[in-house]
């Protein structure tokens, strides 16, 4: 899995440099490379849930279906998002309390496993509710979330 050059420099510009998120988390100030490689991290040994899911999309009236991606959430609440063939990394984010355009609120990073993936359920729950995403599979869950936090994932899907 990879970054197209230009879309990595787009959200570095984007995220790190915007966010006091990543500072808290990580301890210091992220370099692109650090970006990079992090994005990497979260889709790999550090990822803490995997899903599928296709996106609805509305743009200008006209109401379409987004190709099928793949997100991976790590322990911090950064979340890695490819395309579904795993090739290429669309975005990297830190998701915030109050859903994906929320304000970091400071210590959040350090929330408890439970606490983090309650706010993840909470969105994708208004998101498949809303009818903004129409597909959604879990493709793993670490075996240190909890078994009421994975019940309440699998009842998630569609």
């Amino acid at each position: 899995m990879k970054w197209n050059k230009k879309n990595l420099e787009r959200h570095f510009d984007k995220h790190p440099q915007r966010e006091p998120c990543w500072r808290e988390a990580l301890g210091h100030d992220v370099t692109i490379g650090e970006y990079e490689s992090e994005s990497l991290k979260t889709a790999g040994p550090r990822s803490t849930l995997e899903y599928r899911s296709v996106r609805i999309q509305v743009d200008f009236g006209e109401v379409f279906e987004e190709p099928e991606t793949r997100t991976f959430i790590d322990g911090f609440n950064f979340i890695t998002i490819a395309d579904e063939t795993y090739k290429r990394i669309k975005t990297h984010y830190h998701f915030h309390v109050g859903g994906e355009r929320a304000r970091h609120q400071p210590g959040s990073t350090a929330f408890s496993q439970s606490v983090k993936l309650d706010q993840i359920i909470d969105d994708l729950e208004a998101k498949t509710r809303s009818g903004l995403i129409s597909q959604l599979t879990f493709e793993s869950i670490a075996e240190t979330v909890a078994p009421s936090v994975k019940n309440a994932l699998k009842d998630l899907e569609k």
